[in-house]
Parts: structure tokens; sequence; C-alpha cells
């Protein structure tokens, strides 16, 4: 009996991350976490960067989640990926949209929850992981438009950092090197209240990342609109490329 029981805990060890009811209780927590540890906050007036800076996560590749190549099986960067994006989601979001569902959205005669949806994912994989493998995932906005939000995952090697977007007078981090990337997502999301959408600079507003239109913003601390439009711009083409995406329905036949 004991014996098995041992077994049994080195298995479980081994395999943590598939266990049932891991990746809920993964996603709860970081769903949760934002009413219990607040993240610093930064007056936009002050930093307004904030929108564009990656939440970092770690986590490894147990044996539950190699493939007959014996490395990282693809299909399990999508179920970390649920884990990161909502993390980021919640942790820049979660007070705007609980302020935005307290009132009808435009087109609407009711408040309604506002919530973001899923619409679409394409990931690159360019390096394996392991077995036992440790990585980062740097999680961040990317760009967006009046419908969309497009957020960008980099699965690294432990301890790179990626170069986002800072203080004037502050130095950037060393940007990622080829050989440091393992695996590039984008996800693309839209804020629905109900039927209705919700547009993303809206939502920024009111999680309070960037400053209302025409609100006077001392620039030698943090970053007025134009600053972010600019950031917002190098996102852009990727925004576009991923678009582009949406005809390949119209080659199903039967």
């Amino acid at each position: 009996m004991w014996w098995t029981i041992g077994v049994a805990a080195v298995l479980s060890a081994l395999c943590w991350k598939t266990l049932p009811f891991v990746w809920h209780i993964r996603l709860l927590r970081v769903l949760l976490k934002p009413l219990f540890i607040r993240s610093k906050v930064f007056d936009p007036t002050e930093d307004g960067a904030l929108l564009y800076r990656p939440r970092i996560q770690t986590s490894s590749c147990p044996i539950s989640e190699l493939d007959y190549n014996m490395h990282k099986s693809n299909s399990t960067f999508f179920t970390d990926l649920d884990i990161v994006r909502i993390d980021l989601l919640a942790q820049l979001f979660a007070g705007g949209l609980n302020k935005l569902g307290k009132s009808p959205a435009q087109g609407a005669t009711n408040p309604k929850p506002v919530l973001p949806m899923l619409a679409g994912i394409h990931c690159n994989f360019r390096r394996e992981v392991p077995p036992f493998g440790r990585y980062e995932m740097h999680t961040r906005v990317l760009c967006w438009d009046q419908k969309w939000l497009f957020v960008i995952t980099h699965f690294v090697k432990p301890g790179k950092r990626q170069a986002v977007p800072v203080k004037q007078g502050e130095k950037t981090t060393r940007p990622l090197i080829d050989k440091d990337v393992l695996a590039t997502a984008v996800t693309k999301y839209v804020f629905k209240a109900g039927r209705v959408t919700v547009p993303p600079d809206r939502v920024f507003e009111a999680s309070g990342l960037i400053v209302p239109a025409g609100a006077v913003v001392d620039t030698r601390k943090g970053w007025d609109r134009t600053r972010i439009e600019e950031e917002r711009l190098k996102g852009v083409h990727f925004m576009e490329a991923f678009g582009s995406l949406e005809t390949t329905h119209s080659t199903f036949s039967r």
C-alpha cells in the first residue's frame, strides 16, 4: 500500500500541471489576486507606460506535457496562455471593467457586465522546451483599434527580459535576442457588454491607464495621448496581418 502511495506521489509531483482541476485552480488564483493583492498602480500623469508593461510568470515542463519528440508539446502552450492572459487582463482592467459595468454601454439601455471575449490566437514556435525545462512568459498589450485588443506573449528562457516602454530618462531593458525566444503568441480580444462592443480605449480610461482626451499631462513624468498613440502604432502592422487570417474561413468547401 505504501509503495502504491509513494508511486502516486512521485507521479503527481512529476505531472502536477496536468492533474485534475489544477488548471482551474491556477486560473482562479490570477482572477482573485486583484481582490486581495493590488499591484503597484501608477498615476498615468506620472507613468503612462504602465499600459504596455509586461506581466511575467514562470513555469516549467512536466513529463505529462511532453510529446513524442520528448519536449514540451505545442498544444500545452495554449493552457499556459489561458493563465497569463487572464493575469494581465485582471491586473490592468479589473477596476475599469467593474466601473463600466455599472452604467449602460453606448447603444444599450441597461447596465451589463463588461467582459473580455477571446476572438483569436496565433502562436509561432521557435525553440523546444526540454523535460522539466523552465521558462518565463512575458505578456503585455501590443496594440488596439476601435474594436479589437491585441495581447502578445513571449515564452523566453529564464532571466531574460524584453525591452519595454519606460519613463523618459530611464534606461531600457536589454532587448531579447533570437535564441532567447522559445515561442510568441498574439491573442485578439473584444470587450462586450452583452451584445454591445466596448472600445478598448474606453476600458483603458476607466482603468486609469490613459488620461482622458484633452487632459494636460506633465510629459517630463508621463505620457500624453500622442506618446501612447506612437507606441500603439508600432504594433498596428501585426494587427493588420492577423486580420488577413480572417479570410481563411472562405477557403472551406464541402
